[in-house]
């Protein structure tokens, strides 16, 4: 390097503007690397202590990196949750058979539009003579009348006798529509980490289906009962468990609530181990590890 500096230290460039001597400069550079030589060659423990430091540089730079990349990950899977949670929550009114389903547990009576799918089951019906009870007097062209009473029937488990009827069947298949979507909900939970309290829009239907109500406002723990069933048996616990943690948001939210999820279906939240046992179970589980590595 210094034999470099040196014969650099003797050469010259033109530039625009007359001669530059850039020798002096290089000639100064030599003579400070050849000082810093000496000084270390004077003083033996430098190169001792350096190998140490730049050993623990090289540890802490790429400890930073490792932090560094951990945080962008979390970032990155943060932004994943939000973009599917989103996505969920648009489908709940751009999907007409799901947003008759939350209708019907929301209003629980009154005027609804019928899914497009539908509307030839109920083009017959309103061409029959006399029409049905239930769609004795419709709201309007392409409407229903939301009957609570019917809607519990058309799902039960055995299916009721008129289940082919057209408003049955609709209310079967539209909730089988919103089950589904929890469903989805359901695995997400459990693949990417989806906190319930990321759903929060979506707890109050939650909480309708473990505690529903009639069309008089009251409780109706008979449609309750069926509406668990039906969800056990045509999908599975899992997803019913999902639902009570959802909707236990609502409760949280509400302070005024009677129905709280966690106090009903206890079984579904289980006690929360508490961080230090948690880090003396972790802890005890390494040692575990470890000795069994060792005597292998």
């Amino acid at each position: 390097m210094r034999a470099i500096l040196r014969a650099l230290s003797r050469t010259t460039v033109v530039q625009p503007g007359g001669w530059t001597m850039i020798g002096e400069i290089a000639g100064a550079a030599a003579g400070w690397a050849g000082a810093f030589d000496a000084f270390v060659r004077g003083h033996a423990y430098i190169p001792a202590l350096l190998g140490p430091m730049i050993t623990g540089f090289g540890v802490f730079f790429t400890g930073f990196q490792i932090r560094r990349s951990g945080k962008q990950y979390k970032t990155e899977q943060g932004w994943k949750r939000s973009e599917l949670v989103r996505s969920y929550l648009s489908q709940m009114s751009t999907d007409a058979n799901l947003a008759l389903a939350l209708r019907v547990l929301d209003w629980r009576s009154g005027p609804a539009q019928i899914p497009q799918q539908f509307q030839p089951l109920f083009d017959v019906v309103e061409g029959q003579s006399p029409r049905p009870v239930w769609h004795a007097d419709p709201p309007g062209k392409g409407y229903f009348r939301i009957d609570w009473g019917r809607f519990v029937r058309s799902l039960e488990v055995m299916r009721d006798p008129e289940w082919e009827s057209a408003d049955m069947f609709t209310y079967r298949t539209c909730f089988d529509a919103f089950c589904t979507f929890l469903q989805s909900v359901a695995d997400d939970v459990r693949s990417i980490s989806v906190t319930p309290s990321e759903y929060a829009d979506l707890s109050f239907y939650c909480h309708r289906v473990l505690f529903p109500k009639d069309h008089k406002r009251k409780d109706d723990e008979a449609a309750g009962r069926k509406l668990r069933k039906y969800i056990e048996v045509y999908y599975n616990k899992r997803t019913f468990r999902i639902m009570a943690r959802i909707a236990e948001e609502y409760a949280k939210e509400h302070k005024d609530e009677p129905n709280i999820p966690s106090v009903t279906f206890p079984e579904f939240f289980p006690p929360e181990v508490p961080q230090g046992r948690r880090a003396r179970f972790a802890a005890r589980l390494r040692t575990t590890y470890t000795r069994i590595g060792t005597v292998s």
